[in-house]
C-alpha cells in the first residue's frame, strides 16, 4: 500500500550484510531443478561479461569463467595455480610485490593484470545479490502455503542503486522482487541485502537439522549440480 508523501517514514539505514539472507539457506528450500535453473542464469551472466571484458585471451574465457564458477573465493580464482614467474608478472604490468597464480595469469592479456584482479573481485560482489535475487524469484513461482507467507525485505545503503527509489525496507512478494543490482549501477560491490521473512516479518531462517553448510561465498554455490 502506498504511503501519503507526508507520511513516509523515517529512512533506517543498516550495515549491509546484518540482514540478509545466505544463498545457501534459499537453495535448500529449493528442487535440485529449480537450483540447477538459477545456476543457468547465472552462469550465462558470467560468461557473458567475461567475454565483452576484452581483459582475457578469447582462448581462455571458458577456463576463466568455469574458474568463477568453481572457487569459493575472489583470492582462489587469482592465486589458482603455483605462483607467476617474475616474467609474466611483468607481460601482466604488475607491480613488485603483486603476486597472482600462474594458471589465472596465462588467462589475461599482456598489461592488463590490474584491470584481471578488479575484474574479479567486481563480479564475485555483484553477482551475489544477484544470485540471491533469482533463487528468490524461483522460490516465488511456487504456489504451496508455505511458500505464500513469505516475503523479502530489501535493506539498502546510502550508495545503492536503489537509493533514490526510496524503498529502503521495501518488502516484496518473491516473485515481484527486482534483480538487483538495477541497470546503470555504478557501485563496485553490490550494498543491497535481501533478507527473507515470515507473514509476521521475522526472519525465515533455516530450520534446525538442514543439511549443508552456510558459506556465505557466491562461487561456492555456482558448483555444477550432481
Amino acid at each position: 500500500m502506498a504511503i501519503a508523501e507526508n507520511q513516509k517514514p523515517e529512512r533506517r539505514r543498516i550495515n549491509p550484510g546484518i540482514e540478509h539472507t545466505p544463498a545457501a539457506e534459499i537453495r535448500r528450500r529449493l528442487t535440485e531443478a529449480e537450483c540447477a535453473e538459477a545456476d543457468r542464469q547465472i552462469k550465462l551472466i558470467i560468461d557473458d561479461r567475461v567475454r565483452h571484458s576484452e581483459i582475457f585471451k578469447p582462448a581462455a574465457i571458458q577456463v576463466i569463467a568455469e574458474s568463477i564458477l568453481v572457487q569459493p573465493t575472489v583470492e582462489a580464482v587469482i592465486m589458482e595455480g603455483p605462483p607467476a614467474a617474475a616474467e609474466e608478472n611483468r607481460r601482466l604490468g604488475l607491480g613488485v610485490g603483486i603476486t597472482v597464480g600462474s594458471a589465472f595469469a596465462s588467462t589475461v592479456r599482456d598489461l592488463r593484470g590490474v584491470m584481471a584482479i578488479r575484474f574479479i573481485g567486481q563480479i564475485f560482489s555483484q553477482l551475489q545479490t544477484r544470485y540471491r535475487c533469482i533463487l528468490l524469484r524461483a522460490l516465488g513461482r511456487r504456489n504451496d502455503t508455505a511458500t505464500r507467507r513469505l516475503s523479502v525485505r530489501l535493506h539498502a545503503a546510502d550508495s545503492s542503486c536503489v537509493d533514490s527509489l526510496d524503498c529502503d525496507g521495501q518488502v516484496y512478494a518473491l516473485a515481484d522482487l527486482p534483480i538487483l543490482p538495477l541497470p546503470g549501477c555504478l557501485t563496485r560491490q553490490c550494498p543491497c541485502s535481501l533478507e527473507l521473512i515470515d507473514e509476521q516479518g521475522h526472519h525465515a531462517g533455516a530450520k534446525r537439522g538442514a543439511s549443508g553448510g552456510l558459506t556465505g561465498r557466491v562461487a561456492r554455490l555456482f558448483r555444477k549440480n550432481g
